[in-house]
């Protein structure tokens, strides 16, 4: 949920950049190019308020931290994937001096709930404005009745009287339909108003502003987008008037114009969203007669200047929304992911990710690259044939896991493992753990796993977020009263680890289970920690736990398995012999 706030507040702003910019020129267009150019080009700012774009930017070449061992590295948790971690945006500090610094923090209850107040008001605003429509369609719908003398007039359209209304308008997008007022029509008149809905009925201008209504709930806290709904409900108008009237001779539309002033005049004219409204507001009556009476001769080149100038605003404007949503997801997408079955790379269909510190590949597409392929799923049960193990201490013919489970069964042996299997967009991903358990009973001998990415301390902070930077030592020796985020170096200044700012807080770290870390007294032991752990009967099993920091018998700081980037590692080799 936070991180589709975060997409929503970036193309909230970047549409509302382009919105802006479209009520500068407005003046020069205006006098440039047609009224229907005035009206769509509009919908190039909702098309970029919902479309979520993203481009592969070329990544930055990486340090390889391992490529013969199995092991966990970190990175930042990726955004759209997983659990968003909240961000400190407070002053920047790059150098790794100890000092006192102080950061506000933003506990992730505070962005789940500003999640909550953003979904209940865009749906009460949908809600509202879509029961407010269906309430009014009723009451006409049931106070109308056909008029025989124009029910044949327009096969693509139903029309309809009724005393309700004294204005002509069109509602419906699935069966459109025409309501006129009761009173006697001349059909000098209704063959203008006619002209005037069937307009907008060809160009589907309710699915418009159906659409406009659509982007208007999801951004009501953008102020702009209520001036583009404004903007677009005044252009319908204007540009439809515009199509009707610019084959009519100057009689035709003075009559069209006193027609259009007559309603006006003697019709109580209320907004009613989500219609076609031939008696609009009086605030923009100058202006349709403008228009209509000075018919507006553009040149073949100015049309094809304003197609152009459209198409390269709105592509643009694309470009820089998916930009920013690009930058934005991978501010902290540092790593790249390697499986290897021995020397041969396996290319994935569906990418790997981290979820709740651990990283997770794709279950079918990993064990098919070492030829186990008969998998069955049954309702999120996954049961994994498996070829005979060269381990003569492992007698299993098959495991079986769950989706959401931590236990694995092998034949009757079950096993618990620290990280559950998951389902993402229909694809089931096993984590780490899981893999490895198959290497230890000899299912996958030459399954590696590498992580190649950045060890500058810079990949893993943003300007403007307050962080501390140095060695162990450093660490040890900087006390600040307020966290910030750490980010542990060598000697050479390559990162080692990070901790979060919420790693770092007495809450978080009285919810963490002692079961599933390594427990270090301070910062300066906290790669001794790192060992790889045997059992007496020979089953290899080694450590790669999270680590929990301990300093004068008080929890100070946490360290997930998926943070620590270049922590040094112990050899596996043994786990394949």
């Amino acid at each position: 949920m936070g991180e589709l706030i975060k997409n929503i507040i970036l193309m909230s702003a970047v549409g509302g950049i382009l919105a802006i910019f479209l009520l500068i020129v407005k003046p020069l267009t205006k006098r440039l190019f047609s009224p229907k150019w005035q009206y769509y080009i509009w919908l190039s700012v909702l098309i970029v308020m919902v479309l979520p774009i993203k481009f592969n930017l070329p990544e930055k070449s990486p340090n390889i931290v391992s490529t013969d061992a199995i092991f966990q590295t970190a990175n930042q948790i990726k955004p759209a994937q997983i659990e968003q971690q909240p961000v400190q945006t407070i002053a920047f500090d790059k150098v790794s001096e100890i000092s006192n610094i102080k950061a506000p923090e933003i506990p992730i209850d505070i962005i789940k709930i500003l999640s909550l107040i953003w979904l209940f008001i865009a749906l009460l605003i949908f809600l509202y404005k879509l029961i407010k429509y269906i309430i009014f369609v009723r009451k006409i719908s049931k106070n109308s009745f056909a008029d025989f003398g124009t029910q044949n007039i327009l096969k693509k359209l139903t029309i309809r009287k009724t005393s309700l209304l004294d204005a002509p308008l069109i509602v419906g997008l699935i069966n459109p339909t025409l309501y006129l007022p009761e009173y006697e029509i001349s059909d000098n008149d209704l063959n203008y108003i006619l002209m005037h809905e069937l307009t907008h009925y060809k160009r589907h201008d309710l699915l418009y502003k159906w659409f406009a209504m659509f982007v208007l709930s999801i951004h009501w806290f953008n102020p702009l987008i209520y001036v583009v709904s404004k903007q677009i409900d005044e252009e319908c108008e204007i540009s439809c008037d515009y199509e009707v009237c610019k084959n009519l001779s100057d009689n035709d539309k003075k009559y069209y114009m006193a027609m259009i002033l007559e309603f006006i005049q003697t019709s109580i004219v209320k907004k009613r969203p989500l219609t076609t409204q031939m008696a609009s507001s009086k605030t923009i009556l100058k202006r349709r007669f403008t228009m209509i009476k000075n018919k507006k001769t553009t040149s073949k080149l100015v049309s094809v200047f304003s197609v152009i100038l459209a198409l390269a605003m709105f592509s643009t404007t694309v470009f820089a929304s998916g930009l920013v949503n690009t930058l934005s997801q991978n501010q902290d997408s540092n790593i790249k992911y390697e499986v290897y079955n021995g020397d041969k790379l396996i290319s994935f269909d569906n990418e790997p990710f981290i979820y709740n510190d651990s990283y997770y590949l794709p279950l079918r597409e990993t064990l098919d690259a070492f030829d186990i392929t008969n998998i069955e799923w049954n309702n999120g049960k996954i049961k994994i044939s498996m070829p005979d193990s060269p381990k003569e201490y492992v007698n299993s013919n098959s495991c079986e896991i769950a989706i959401g489970s931590d236990q694995v069964i092998y034949d009757n042996a079950t096993y618990t493992i620290n990280c559950v299997p998951i389902l993402k967009d229909n694809i089931t991903y096993a984590s780490l753990f899981f893999f490895e358990d198959l290497i230890r009973v000899g299912q996958i001998p030459d399954f590696r796993f590498n992580a190649v990415r950045d060890l500058s301390p810079e990949a893993y902070y943003e300007e403007g977020e307050q962080v501390f930077i140095g060695t162990l030592e450093e660490q040890d020796n900087f006390n600040p009263d307020t966290p910030v985020k750490r980010i542990i170096v060598d000697e050479n200044r390559n990162t080692l680890a990070v901790i979060p700012v919420e790693n770092q807080q007495p809450e978080k770290l009285a919810q963490i289970k002692l079961d599933d870390v390594v427990n270090i007294d301070g910062y300066s032991n906290t790669f001794n920690a790192y060992i790889m752990n045997i059992t007496a009967n020979g089953d290899y099993i080694y450590a790669h736990s999270d680590i929990l920091i301990y300093k004068d018998d008080k929890r100070i700081a946490y360290i997930p398995v998926s943070w620590q980037i270049n922590i040094p590692k112990p050899d596996f080799s043994d786990l394949n012999s």
